[in-house]
């Protein structure tokens, strides 16, 4: 007598099993914008950037020409800080909710981020003259982005 052997395809068996799978599930982001563009501005990006243009300089006045910049360790840790600050801030700029899709909106952010991981680093040399250099094309991203997107304020 001859048993019938009936062994089911792969494909049978992958089919199958695909179908007992449970559909993906699609997880609620725990990302929650807690400020408006102009808050997150006036908050948070504009006093890092304060704090890097403002490190170094020059001033004339009637004693004549007067240079400053960090003296410290802590001075100048204090300006990669802030200026580490500002990048990580590009990045809640690129978040979609506030990007929305815009491509200058995007490239500037990306700009602002790689010029104030420039200054960070800049700083951390302690090198006076590139760390002004660094805040000038930091400055230059800023006015890239505002020249498209900077609306008056009045009252905020």
């Amino acid at each position: 007598m001859r048993k019938l052997l009936l062994v089911p395809t792969v494909t049978a068996v992958l089919a199958a099993a695909a179908s007992c799978a449970p559909e993906p599930v699609e997880e609620a982001s725990p990302i929650e914008l807690v400020t408006s563009d102009l808050e997150l501005m006036y908050g948070i990006i504009s006093p890092n950037a304060e704090v890097v243009w403002d490190s170094v300089g020059t001033i004339v006045d009637d004693t004549g020409q007067n240079d400053f910049a960090p003296e410290t360790d802590e001075e100048w840790e204090e300006v990669a800080d802030r200026a580490l600050g500002l990048a990580e801030s590009a990045n809640l700029l690129l978040l979609p909710e506030r990007a929305q899709g815009r491509q200058v909106w995007i490239d500037t952010a990306v700009m602002m981020r790689d010029r104030a991981i420039r200054a960070s680093e800049t700083a951390l040399l302690r090198d006076a003259e590139a760390l002004l250099d660094a805040g000038g094309v930091l400055y230059e991203a800023c006015v890239a982005c505002h020249e498209e997107y900077l609306v008056e304020q009045t009252v905020f």
